[in-house]
């Protein structure tokens, strides 16, 4: 009698290249976002985070150009993680948009938690200016301030906010009031609603430049 020859086990499905690659930045994000919790922002070197994600240099570079380039994605990253509930911001009110817009970005700081954002926002992490030309960092893609921007920009379009106002000015101010809002947060030790507070203080701001139209339109909501 002949023996039956084995089977084969079948062979483990390959990863795409690009679902691989995109698990390697997240690997790296993982590990660089646990340095700061632990260590602090000054810790988070190329070398100390790829050892402790367990990748090699070239894989760190072929996701970041560098350091700068690797902190600059935790302004991105909302944006990344919030796709969704972004595209779904309809209507006129400008003010309630606006302020959505960028509690976006207060709800992932949340998600971090507090050791993470008490350690990244920090004086000597130039990624976090708005306005790069004065800080002397390279200047890093912001989607939620690109996204606050447009949002201001059609409202002028529509008569809500009025036709003299910079747009892009106005986003760079609110980016600086949250920042604000956010560093006082942190000394504080979170000991107050970061959300609540921030939406508070960027929706008084903004209705600072709404036209009697909007007012018209969205009295009903200003007490808010």
């Amino acid at each position: 009698i002949m023996a039956t020859a084995k089977k084969k086990a079948p062979a483990e499905p390959k990863i795409p290249r690009q679902v691989k690659s995109k698990m390697v930045k997240e690997k790296i994000c993982a590990a660089a976002t646990d340095l700061i919790k632990s260590h602090g922002y000054e810790y988070v070197t190329v070398n100390n985070v790829c050892n402790a994600a367990e990748v090699s240099v070239g894989s760190f570079y072929h996701h970041f150009t560098n350091k700068d380039d690797l902190l600059g994605y935790y302004l991105t990253a909302a944006f990344e993680n919030y796709a969704a509930e972004f595209n779904s911001i309809c209507g006129d009110d400008v003010v309630a948009n606006v302020a959505r817009c960028f509690g976006f970005y207060i709800d992932f700081l949340l998600e971090q938690g507090l050791d993470f954002t008490q350690n990244y926002y920090t004086t000597k992490n130039r990624n976090l200016s708005a306005n790069a030309s004065q800080s002397g960092a390279k200047p890093v893609n912001m989607p939620i301030l690109k996204k606050a921007e447009e949002l201001i920009a059609k409202a002028q379009e529509n008569g809500y906010i009025r036709p003299e106002v910079d747009a892009k000015l106005l986003a760079d101010d609110l980016c600086i009031v949250e920042k604000g809002a956010i560093f006082d947060w942190c000394i504080c030790f979170g000991t107050y609603d970061l959300k609540d507070c921030t939406d508070r203080i960027l929706c008084a701001h903004l209705r600072a430049y709404v036209t009697d139209a909007y007012l018209e339109k969205y009295s009903d909501g200003l007490s808010g």
